[in-house]
């Protein structure tokens, strides 16, 4: 899942009638999807992202790729708005032909060859 939201720096805290409102930091413990990503705007030209998973389901090593992967699509994109999807290289030099060569598996005498 992704979420973004904008955030108005304004005012911090605000009054109605006699009940005052103010933020509250709030830490998420558990996600509510495989993976969340979160991306929050506090001021123009400023991102902050915030990816939580699944410990059953990921290792943190495939977060950590896939937090790179992210960072390269978005650096690609960032300095070529106009590029075509299929033009995106989200891995790393060199890290593709090592990702299709170990997926290629053996299972109980069985070779399965996974195409992407």
């Amino acid at each position: 899942m992704f979420a973004h939201f904008k955030i108005e720096t304004g005012s911090k805290t605000g009054e109605i009638n006699d009940l005052t409102i103010k933020p509250y930091k709030l830490e998420d413990k558990t996600t509510p999807f495989d993976v969340v990503l979160y991306a929050s705007e506090f001021e123009p030209g400023a991102v902050n992202f915030k990816l939580m998973y699944s410990t059953v389901l990921f290792k943190r090593g495939t977060i950590e790729r896939l937090i790179v992967h992210f960072v390269n699509i978005a650096r690609e994109v960032s300095e070529n708005p106009g590029i075509k999807i299929s033009s995106i290289e989200m891995f790393s030099p060199g890290e593709e032909e090592s990702f299709f060569h170990s997926s290629q598996k053996k299972i109980e005498g069985l070779e399965i060859d996974f195409d992407f």
